[in-house]
């Protein structure tokens, strides 16, 4: 994607029984990369469309944020609560050989309702969360993550730095934390 450069046109056709007739809502949304939003505008005759979740995981392999990055916008202000982005980079396998996987979310980054991120590999760049954020890393995390509800940042065995700052209680833990934590 071209981050904030790229958008959506969309005509969504419904029956308006004020005039007897099929009409079109035509709305353009913003935004590129993976995106979940919600319909801005309000279709007569139907409830509002609530904010979907997006999950990615990649068991063998990296996330790449890059330009478009990974985003959910509520434009008809009918955000659920549970809306959730979930980025899983890399797994374990039974016999325990892991196979790593890094999260980059350089660039847009992820900006979302409730974060999720958890990587065997690094996570790197930036990530809001309106609610909850967690990021768990197995090796290094350097991220500037901000979240209004709890946020949880730890690596297994690396460092721990950037900028971290939480509305609600802020837990970090790692090898060495070298992050600006803030809480508020």
């Amino acid at each position: 994607g071209k981050g904030g450069n790229g958008y959506v046109r969309i005509s969504k056709p419904y029956y308006d029984p004020r005039i007897g007739t099929i009409s079109y809502a035509n709305s353009t949304i913003p935004g590129s990369g993976i995106l979940a939003a919600s319909y801005p505008i309000k279709v007569p005759g139907q409830s509002p469309v609530r904010l979907g979740s997006i999950s990615v995981e990649t068991p063998m392999g990296d996330i790449k944020a890059g330009a478009g990055g990974f985003m959910q916008v509520d434009l008809n202000g009918n955000a659920n609560k549970d809306a959730a982005i979930t980025l899983q980079a890399g797994s374990t396998d039974l016999d325990g050989t892991v196979h790593k996987g890094s999260i980059l979310a350089a660039g847009s980054g992820v900006i979302g309702d409730q974060v999720n991120l958890k990587a065997t590999g690094d996570i790197t760049g930036l990530v809001l969360a309106k609610g909850d954020l967690s990021i768990s890393a197995a090796q290094n995390v350097n991220v500037v993550a901000i979240g209004q509800g709890a946020v949880n940042v730890k690596s297994d065995s690396g460092n721990v730095s950037g900028t971290i700052v939480g509305v609600g209680a802020v837990t970090v833990a790692g090898a060495n934390i070298d992050a600006n934590v803030v809480t508020g």
